[in-house]
């Protein structure tokens, strides 16, 4: 029942914020005193979405940006770090080897390295 109720309230809450939106875009001052002719309004109010938009592309551009950055950046670890695995894996089978103990099969698999493969 409490979880109902929680739900029902968060939908509510949820239309009414969404309708004190639709009441702020509607109602956007366009200018503030002097005369002002509708063709002179349209194009201000042209003017300004143009900009909105211009503003959202460019956000949109950043967050795709970033991404792509934090894509290379997690590429470019991920390669020190198949090298890093690389090097401790042939330490690990000469240190084997140099002991005449027995080495597994597995060790002898190189680790690809992700910079060759790139």
């Amino acid at each position: 029942m409490q979880a109902d109720k929680e739900w029902e309230h968060k939908i509510l809450s949820d239309r009414v914020a969404e309708q004190q939106k639709k009441k702020k875009r509607s109602r956007r001052v366009i200018q503030k005193g002097g005369v002002l002719h509708v063709g002179e309004a349209w194009a201000q109010i042209a003017e300004r979405d143009r900009k909105e938009a211009k503003e959202i592309q460019q956000k949109a551009d950043f967050a795709a940006k970033k991404e792509a950055s934090k894509a290379k950046k997690d590429l470019h670890q991920a390669r020190i770090e198949a090298r890093k695995a690389e090097k401790e894996r042939i330490k690990m089978v000469r240190g084997l080897e140099a002991a005449r103990e027995h080495v597994l099969i597995e060790l002898y698999e190189p680790i690809p390295d992700l910079e060759k493969d790139a």
